[in-house]
């Protein structure tokens, strides 16, 4: 015999009150509401809305047709055949990320950056303007300006590497569309020389995806495959960011493919 005031069907943590209950039966085609005995409308209304939202986030991860195809890769395929093809996956897996999951990570990995030890230590701190996709680090270069950090961020130039230029408190306003469509920083601002005497730095690196052992898989263009690889400077140390979904177990990697020191999800740091 049912127990009185439960329902079977009800979602997992939902607890029903003495004036109303509501039950939710729930498919990969429909979600029904039954709502008995009458009344209480604005308690029904909020949870349809609630559910909704959770039902958006989540049936991704519960049906599979849901999911976003991903695209096959073989054993057969060269390592650049292979890149490519996990590039598609992760631009796409990406995509189905919420804006506010987006911006609610991007805040923890901030909070989780600025507790390393190598950032704490940093006196220059060289950073990048995200894509929409990426974690957005605003808040982390405003709190270094403040605690007097020097902050640079990069501009890619015609013979395929990156330069970085010193930028102010209102970094915003000086920023301008690169050739690749990413905002960089104005010609007049100083550019950085000889990152060799900066002291101790730190070098925030986007990706793609990266491993639990710190190996990255960029977008294909190489710029920081060619920094970090031609950088003798003993005081660097190269931190990687990235979401959780982004951190895969293995990547196709090649002798050119540059490692980072430590990687920062919102959840770990590795």
């Amino acid at each position: 015999m049912q127990e009185s005031g439960k329902c079977p069907n009800k979602p997992l943590g939902y607890e029903t009150g003495n004036s109303a209950l509501v039950c939710c039966v729930r498919n990969s085609w429909a979600m029904s509401i039954f709502l008995y005995p009458p009344g209480c409308a604005t308690g029904v209304v909020s949870f349809i809305r609630y559910y909704s939202r959770e039902w958006n986030r989540q049936s991704k991860f519960l049906y599979p047709s849901a999911r976003p195809k991903r695209y096959a890769i073989l054993p057969s395929m060269t390592i650049a055949q292979r890149k490519q093809q996990l590039r598609l996956d992760m631009k796409l897996l990406s995509s189905t990320i919420a804006l506010e999951e987006r911006e609610r990570n991007s805040n923890e990995i901030v909070r989780k950056l600025s507790t390393v030890g190598a950032y704490v230590r940093s006196d220059l701190v060289l950073g990048f303007v995200p894509l929409p996709s990426e974690p957005d680090l605003a808040p982390l270069y405003d709190a270094a300006l403040a605690d007097g950090k020097v902050v640079a961020l990069p501009r890619c130039i015609d013979d395929g590497r990156m330069v970085f230029h010193a930028v102010g408190p209102n970094w915003r306003q000086q920023l301008l569309k690169g050739p690749w469509g990413i905002p960089e920083p104005i010609l007049s601002l100083d550019m950085l020389g000889e990152l060799e005497q900066a002291g101790a730095v730190v070098v925030v690196v986007p990706a793609l995806a990266f491993t639990p052992h710190r190996r990255r898989l960029g977008r294909g263009k190489g710029y920081y495959d060619r920094f970090l690889g031609a950088s003798n400077m003993p005081n660097l140390t190269s931190i990687g960011v990235c979401f959780d979904y982004q951190i895969q177990m293995e990547l196709p990697v090649d002798e050119y493919d540059a490692s980072v020191d430590l990687v920062v999800t919102e959840s770990a740091v590795y």
